[in-house]
């Protein structure tokens, strides 16, 4: 649900339409992130759109969105300044290192995985258009697949929301072990998650969950299962500030429909995962990110 390219600088700012596309094409919301070429993306782009020859009201709306892609949609591949190397030279050595979903410059040729951004309408990297939601089974494999790819381009600690969550139920072990896994395979080898989730006091004592069941769980059921090194600091709210379950990285935020745990009959309805827009999972992600509203102290185990 989440792609990453290769932008030509040169391409992108060498016409206000073009440009004014891009912005429209590209955040991480809209499912397309930014492989930073350069290291000094956002600084590269700022230099040539100073050539546009915009009003000052335009060129600060320009650098505004620029920003944010700069913030929340840049994802790092190569840190170093271009020095004398062509920026079409180093997109295509990155690509040969890891493969981008598309090098968007003013050439094709298919075999190098590049595009005319000019005129997409002829020919256009595979699988362009992106879903906004995605039905699943509700099956652990399935539900991290899904947003395999976000987790794997996440920079930094993950948070992961979920009032019902359970350590000492395998419905929610299972894939809450899914999704860490696929995290600590990704390129920048987070070492971290935030789980929060709320105590449940249901008739059904099966389904009853208090502080010293998710300690038990976390401690008993999580930590044997976690990589060397690495941290699950669970969270407890009130049950009136968790509502939605939700997977929030530093690029962006899903929400699951029907919930973060796997089900064992047939015939159990699919998960609709749904990519969140910007505004929402900043909200999500402030809200979550803040201490106050917590209940006592986090429950924090690591691998060993």
């Amino acid at each position: 649900m989440i792609r990453e390219y290769a932008v030509d600088p040169d391409v992108i700012c060498s016409d206000l339409n073009i440009f004014q596309r891009f912005l429209s094409d590209f955040g991480s919301d809209k499912g397309r992130v930014i492989g930073a070429i350069p290291g000094q993306w956002y600084k590269e782009f700022e230099r040539r759109v100073q050539k546009l020859g915009l009003r000052t009201i335009a060129k600060r709306k320009c650098f505004d969105d620029l920003g944010k892609l700069n913030t929340t949609s840049l994802v790092a591949r190569d840190r170093k300044p271009l020095g004398d190397t062509a920026w079409l030279d180093k997109a295509t050595s990155l690509n040969e290192e890891e493969v981008f979903n598309g090098i968007l410059t003013s050439a094709v040729s298919i075999n190098e995985n590049q595009y005319d951004y000019f005129n997409m309408l002829e020919c256009c990297p595979d699988n362009w258009e992106i879903e906004q939601t995605q039905s699943v089974e509700r099956k652990a494999a399935e539900l991290a697949c899904a947003i395999e790819r976000s987790l794997y381009l996440a920079s930094k600690p993950v948070l992961f929301i979920d009032p019902y969550f359970n350590p000492l139920d395998d419905d929610y072990r299972l894939p809450f072990m899914e999704f860490v896994n696929r995290l600590t395979s990704g390129r920048f080898n987070v070492k971290k998650v935030y789980l929060h989730t709320c105590e449940q006091n249901y008739d059904d004592l099966a389904k009853r969950k208090n502080r010293g069941d998710l300690e038990r769980g976390m401690f008993e059921n999580i930590k044997p299962l976690l990589p060397e090194g690495f941290i699950v600091e669970l969270w407890i709210w009130p049950n009136k500030d968790i509502h939605d379950r939700f997977v929030l990285t530093n690029h962006v935020g899903y929400s699951f429909g029907h919930g973060l745990s796997e089900v064992q009959y047939q015939d159990a309805i699919n998960v609709n995962i749904n990519r969140l827009g910007e505004t929402s999972r900043a909200g999500e992600h402030r809200k979550f990110s803040r201490s106050a509203g917590r209940l006592g102290d986090a429950i924090t185990v690591d691998g060993v």
